[in-house]
């Protein structure tokens, strides 16, 4: 699976959707071949800040 490339939108979609309910996401790298961390915090409970549906 390693060394495979995607088109760039999974990361996108992922924020758009987790900024919708409230969360963050953030990315870490320790450079080319080292991969990627993606850290995606939500809310316990709380109200979205806009409805997704």
């Amino acid at each position: 699976m390693g060394g495979e490339r995607g088109v760039g939108i999974g990361l996108t979609i992922v924020r758009e959707l987790v900024e919708a309910y409230g969360g963050s996401v953030r990315g870490k790298s320790d450079g080319l071949g080292h991969g990627t961390k993606t850290i995606v915090q939500l809310p316990i409970c709380g109200t979205p800040a806009t409805d997704p549906l």
